[in-house]
């Protein structure tokens, strides 16, 4: 959940877009995560395409969800093994990245806007129960 203000006051209708971090495949990027596969994204909204707005009292919510860690349909690059991955990822290190929320606010001397970008560090766990089947 995110609140949302300008001015120190609830922002009404305040877009909010949602990304992730992208991935070290991509190189040039400087922002690319180079120590784990990308395996926290944003829950998919196809109605509102990553694009929130906030309510009366300046909430936004939204909703992250990790992929599967032991049955990988799809490929996912690794950038410590520097390849495609899918199956089973390694048990032995932790997995993890960044998801933003990027916002246009207004600036206190004027009606400048100005973008702000909230970083949102997630880790997902590799978690074993040794009493299910």
């Amino acid at each position: 959940m995110l609140i949302v203000q300008q001015l120190n006051r609830p922002a009404q209708n305040c877009p909010i877009r949602l990304s992730v971090q992208p991935s070290a495949d991509i190189f040039f990027l400087r922002s690319s995560n180079r120590r784990s596969p990308i395996v926290e994204k944003w829950k998919k909204n196809q109605e509102n395409n990553n694009k929130l707005f906030s309510d009366s009292n300046g909430k936004v919510v939204a909703r992250v969800e990790a992929i599967n860690l032991e049955n990988l349909e799809e490929a996912i690059f690794d950038p410590v093994k520097n390849t495609y991955v899918k199956g089973e990822l390694d048990w032995d290190r932790y997995y993890g990245n960044y998801v933003y929320w990027t916002y246009e606010g207004v600036t206190f001397d004027s009606s400048i806007p100005k973008t702000s970008k909230i970083l949102c560090p997630l880790l997902s766990l590799v978690t074993y129960n040794r009493n299910s089947k």
